[in-house]
């Protein structure tokens, strides 16, 4: 689905490979207006990497993100490949909530401070960060999001038109890519501050799901680690640990 956009007649992609800080803007151009430009203008001024695609005037084409296959683009795979950490930045639109910023992806650690920095830079929105308070399509978590893909995972983004599409203050959104920059490790952020948590949380899940001290049947080491993946998607996505009848639904097993 993703290769088929990407041939339409007027979609772009667009990509530069800088630091290990990225940005990536998946539904760029006429979708969710503004989004590549602030992603491309935040990764200029910081001296990141990013990845934009553009749709024309005459394209409105939502692929869900958990849908972007990176196999698909070896320009999005390199992206991939090449960043640690990446900002996604999406937009949206819904009544009620003009002036409200929402804070998804699975690297929490990084939503926090995004959130506190975020809120000192741009006083005038408010900035979510709570999971629960996120509805659940805008959230970010799936595993197969882009977001999610890099090494040290990353931030969804989800911007109102005040901040990215010329509705709203230019300071505003001046501001808003301004404190962007502040999480590049390039421009005196330090990255151990967030990433080494994750990494060290990647780790740990590492050995515990792939190290055996007594050898079971591959079927047995199968399912748990299918379990174990299901485990942790849901958390991310439920913000609390998932009961063992929503595990065997999610991982498709029978728990009776």
């Amino acid at each position: 689905m993703f290769d088929e956009l990407l041939r339409h007649p007027g979609v772009v992609e667009e990509w530069e490979l800088r630091s290990s800080f990225g940005f990536l803007a998946i539904h760029g151009g006429s979708l969710e207006r503004g989004t590549a430009e602030v992603a491309t203008e935040a990764a200029d001024r910081a001296g990141a990497s990013v990845y934009a695609v553009r749709q024309p005037e005459n394209l409105r084409w939502h692929i869900p993100s958990a849908l972007v296959d990176p196999s698909l683009s070896p320009a999005l795979s390199s992206f991939l490949e090449h960043v640690e950490v990446v900002v996604s930045v999406h937009g949206y639109g819904r009544r009620g909530y003009s002036n409200v910023v929402l804070i998804g992806g699975r690297n929490r650690r990084l939503a926090t401070l995004a959130a506190d920095a975020l809120r000192a830079a741009v006083p005038s929105h408010r900035f979510v960060d709570d999971l629960h308070a996120i509805p659940p399509t805008l959230r970010g978590v799936h595993v197969d999001n882009p977001v999610n893909r890099t090494r040290g995972g990353g931030i969804q983004l989800e911007l109102p038109p005040t901040l990215r599409d010329g509705e709203g203050a230019p300071s505003d959104r001046d501001a808003l890519i301004s404190a962007l920059n502040s999480f590049d490790p390039g421009r005196g952020c330090q990255f151990s501050t967030y990433a080494f948590p994750t990494i060290l949380g990647e780790l740990k899940r590492h050995f515990r799901d792939r190290a055996w001290l007594v050898k079971p049947p591959r079927r047995l080491q199968e399912t748990y680690l299918l379990v174990r993946s299901a485990v942790d998607e849901l958390e991310a996505d439920l913000g609390r640990p998932p009961t063992v009848a929503e595990v065997g639904d999610h991982a498709d097993l029978s728990v009776a």
